[in-house]
């Protein structure tokens, strides 16, 4: 709703997805050879993939539109993986997620974590993440992935995600481990620790790489 209704307070009238994609297309077209970045940490992680989504449909964006997003929760139900993969395979669009391990924030909204049931029957309405996730942990070490690329045996799955959810609730309560996760310090402190395995990768590598993306985009 920020990004593409339009406040009560908005002396345009327009959303904000319209201002900001018209300031960039002005500044895209005085600079022949740039292109369109969004990146965000947490909900401003959410909110540039959106961006990013809709900014990658519009017929007049210089191609891909890339999005880096750190410490986002899910966005959207599969109505929108769906949309968003073939933007991918098309090569409009471009997303690189960036999340640490036991950052609780971008397991949410879990409903697979906290009905097994509802996450099985209900798959339409279960929230998923996209693009291709750099999971951090707190050793020297990282994981590369399309979202979602690990879950073929979907009833194991659940049942993996719930014991993860049901042994981090101390913590979680505690507040501790959620904070310092979460925060844009413990991000910056792991990706230095990584930085040489990435420094040498890009994105487009990254989505020909059948070991990261296989098989994903070949329904669409």
């Amino acid at each position: 709703e920020y990004l593409f209704v339009p406040s009560k307070d908005s002396q345009t009238g327009r959303a904000k997805f319209e201002e900001i994609v018209d300031q960039a297309r002005r500044i895209l077209a005085q600079n022949p050879g740039y292109a369109l970045y969004a990146t965000g940490h947490s909900l401003g992680g959410a909110l540039s993939s959106l961006f990013a989504f809709e900014a990658a449909a519009s017929a007049d964006i210089p191609k891909p539109v890339t999005c880096v997003s750190i410490a986002s929760p899910k966005v959207g139900a599969r109505s929108f993986s769906r949309a968003f993969k073939p933007l991918e395979r098309q090569g409009k669009l471009r997303h690189l997620r960036v999340a640490n391990y036991q950052d609780a924030v971008t397991l949410a909204p879990d409903m697979e974590a906290l009905s097994g049931a509802y996450s099985l029957l209900c798959q339409d309405r279960v929230f998923r993440h996209v693009g291709i996730e750099l999971k951090l942990y707190e050793e020297d070490d990282c994981r590369l992935l399309y979202s979602g690329k690990d879950h073929g045996n979907k009833v194991l799955h659940v049942l993996q995600k719930q014991a993860m959810t049901v042994a981090s609730i101390p913590s979680l309560f505690m507040g501790t481990d959620l904070i310092n996760n979460h925060g844009c310090q413990e991000y910056q402190k792991r990706l230095f620790r990584v930085k040489e395995a990435l420094v040498t990768k890009n994105l487009e590598q990254l989505y020909k790489d059948d070991e990261i993306c296989g098989g994903i985009f070949d329904k669409f």
